[in-house]
């Protein structure tokens, strides 16, 4: 386990434990510092892991170019949704509770209200989830397969960081989805009903 995961690791079960009464904008600072940091980190060196695996061992263990495949189609969709999350959605949760920290009314935002990204963020987390699962599955749960001691020291490189990423994943949408969205679009409710 990488120092990077062990920090990680550390500080997810404080936020887990406190993620019903810490503010929300303290919520969002540690998924974007924690879970966002991660992804745009991890996405990238995983791309050319899984590049490299594929032109090396894609005629022996053709699952690998499906995994590739799958992950860099992932990687993109998460990319985007990363950028909604941090330009759009959150810098809005935190103007919101600003203003019931303050006492004000909010304005409702121009996308109607928060309900809808909410969703459509949910399903992307579902899809997300969805991919990994598929790469879990053509992974045969990130065991390398048997052949060469070469090939088992590259997939065992490439699946134990594959399989972090997915142990990420799961506390960033936990994070997400149970945590920051239903107290926020609450939180919405209350201080837009003020006006």
């Amino acid at each position: 386990m990488s120092s990077d995961e062990k920090t990680m690791n550390q500080r997810t079960p404080a936020i887990a434990a406190s993620g019903e009464t810490d503010s929300l904008t303290a919520l969002m600072d540690h998924i974007v510092e924690t879970h966002h940091a991660f992804c745009r980190r991890e996405l990238p060196r995983l791309e050319t892991l899984l590049k490299t695996a594929a032109d090396v061992h894609g005629r022996r263990y053709p699952e690998i170019r499906r995994i590739h495949a799958l992950f860099s189609r992932m990687s993109k969709d998460l990319a985007m949704h990363l950028l909604k999350e941090e330009e759009t959605l959150f810098p809005y949760i935190a103007q919101v509770e600003d203003c019931v920290r303050r006492n004000i009314p909010a304005s409702w935002p121009r996308f109607g209200t928060m309900e809808s990204p909410v969703r459509l963020l949910v399903e992307d987390h579902d899809q997300t989830e969805n991919e990994l699962r598929a790469i879990r599955h053509l992974s045969n749960n990130f065991t390398p397969p048997s052949g060469t001691a070469e090939d088992v020291a590259d997939f065992s490189e490439l699946f134990e960081a594959l399989s972090a990423f997915e142990r990420n994943m799961q506390q960033h949408i936990h994070a997400e989805n149970n945590l920051l969205f239903p107290r926020a679009v609450a939180l919405e409710a209350e201080a837009c009903a003020r006006k």
